[in-house]
């Protein structure tokens, strides 16, 4: 095709001498991927995806399932238990925490109900501040038994009953105790009830 004014210029058909495509005459496009100098587009491999860039939080030491065996961390990343003997005093400690919730519990409850030696303000300071120290233990036993390890899942489980009971024979003491005082005091009150009616009678 030639212009007035302008040379003749050879353009190449893309229709060939039967009407079809010319496909030779085309060069291969190049790819992003295959882009040569600076417009190369690294590739997913050579990148270097880390866990903490990409907001992930790690979940080192800790599985989905039980386990019996050691290699985990609890509570700490420099508390890993590796030995049996570290397992067994991970279990001691899960042991304890669990005991402390309901032994907490239970001075909670006797903190409101002393009504005749404190003071409202008193009692309730108390009753709050031992409600935050019984919260910490039980989120310290339920994370231990996050662990997922049978020995310390036990631990704080066993832990807790052995809690409960302990409080439950403190709390029936409480009682004998309070109804042993009723008693006294219905006690003096016949006694001084009687003495005034012979009293009445004297004069």
């Amino acid at each position: 095709m030639s212009m007035p004014g302008m040379g003749s210029t050879s353009q190449p058909s893309m229709m060939g001498g039967g009407g079809g495509m010319n496909m030779a005459g085309m060069s291969p496009q190049p790819t992003m991927m295959s882009m040569g100098g600076g417009g190369s587009m690294p590739s997913m491999s050579g990148m270097n995806m880390d866990d903490d860039d990409m907001g992930m939080a790690k979940m080192e030491g800790m599985k989905a399932y039980f386990f019996t065996g050691e290699g985990f961390h609890m509570l700490l990343k420099e508390t890993n238990i590796r030995t049996n003997t570290e397992r067994a005093w991970a279990t001691v400690v899960a042991f304890l925490f669990g005991m402390l919730v309901p032994l907490v519990a239970y001075c909670v409850c006797r903190c409101k109900a002393d009504e005749k030696s404190r003071s409202p303000l008193w009692r309730a300071v108390a009753a709050g501040a031992l409600t935050t120290v019984n919260t910490f233990f039980h989120y310290i036993a339920m994370l231990m038994a996050m662990t997922m390890n049978v020995y310390v899942f036990a631990g704080v489980v066993v832990g807790h009953g052995f809690g409960a009971a302990v409080a439950s024979l403190l709390q029936g003491r409480d009682e004998r105790r309070v109804a042993a005082e009723s008693d006294g005091v219905e006690e003096v009150s016949k006694q001084v009830s009687t003495t005034s009616v012979a009293d009445e009678g004297h004069c």
